[in-house]
């Protein structure tokens, strides 16, 4: 093999990757995490209600549910800072490249479907 030859590299991911049975370990608590988050998010219906009547968007001819994907990503949001600061959560590293992210996969089952 000359030395220009290629050659193949394997790298590993820098980032962690769920095997379908490690994510069946977390499954259920993310669904049940899931079932509470729409509770809230039910049961502060009428205060959001409210609020929208508060603001000048339905004169201008918006409605509720143009803006509850805006709220529902500020309550993740806020809460994913709060989580962070209190040491709950890792907070997203710096790269390189300046961007701060967080990323995992989720290896998908040999059939190719996920759970």
């Amino acid at each position: 093999m000359g030395k220009n030859a290629s050659r193949e590299r394997y790298y590993e991911p820098n980032f962690p990757v769920f095997k379908a049975e490690e994510c069946a370990e977390f499954i259920s608590l993310c669904e049940e995490m899931s079932k509470d988050l729409e509770k809230l998010f039910e049961r502060k219906r009428q205060k959001i209600e409210r609020a929208f009547r508060k603001t000048s968007f339905s004169e201008q001819g918006w409605e509720l549910s143009d803006i509850t994907q805006c709220l529902f990503a500020n309550m993740y949001r806020r809460a994913r800072s709060s989580l962070e600061q209190r040491g709950l959560l890792s907070p997203p590293v710096k790269h390189a490249n300046g961007a701060k992210w967080i990323f995992w996969a989720e290896k998908p089952e040999p059939s190719g479907r996920k759970e």
